[in-house]
């Protein structure tokens, strides 16, 4: 795996659908400085979002990687330097939803920004694995990146609660509820 720059990255990864605030972020871009934004994955906005790119003038620092296949993506995944779950309440089934790429970024020990989603928020805020904002505002974003990333010391906490996390969020333990579900 490698990627397409060698600063300090922001990751997507997942369906490109409305509501996953990627534009906010994209917008963001402009407030950071050696920070580039690497969106994996395909989806019905993936030509919008790309227009979005050309118009911000930001088409050297946002990377498209398109579709990436599930074994590989480990390794992708890793080497990002913040992972992005920034959802936006777009309606029910969202607000109680909880992304595989969570869980993808807290197995990669890659310390996450979330959106203000009250089961996302939850995760990262008990497990202390990331960062949630309060509002999608560029301005918001690229603050609470810049916390993230000046801070080697949060930074590092983050990373070590990642650690503790993944050991709760494995599948023998997933299998262990479901077992007391089933018998």
């Amino acid at each position: 795996a490698k990627f397409p720059t060698k600063n300090k990255t922001i990751l997507y990864q997942g369906v490109l659908n409305p509501g996953r605030g990627i534009k906010p972020m994209i917008k963001a871009l402009h407030l950071l400085d050696k920070v580039d934004l690497v969106i994996i994955g395909y989806g019905k906005v993936k030509a919008e979002l790309v227009q979005f790119v050309k118009a911000e003038f930001l088409e050297n620092r946002v990377h498209f990687l398109g579709r990436i296949p599930h074994e590989e993506l480990p390794s992708y995944t890793k080497l990002a330097s913040i992972g992005m779950v920034l959802e936006e309440p777009l309606g029910k089934s969202f607000e109680f939803s909880l992304p595989n790429k969570l869980f993808d970024y807290i197995h990669a020990e890659l310390p996450i920004i979330s959106g203000s989603l009250p089961e996302i928020k939850r995760v990262v805020e008990e497990h202390k694995v990331g960062l949630a904002i309060k509002d999608y505002a560029p301005e918001t974003i690229a603050k609470t990146i810049k916390k993230l990333l000046v801070n080697e010391e949060l930074y590092e906490e983050l990373k070590l609660h990642q650690q503790k996390a993944k050991a709760e969020f494995c599948w023998e333990k997933e299998q262990e509820k479901l077992d007391t579900y089933f018998k």
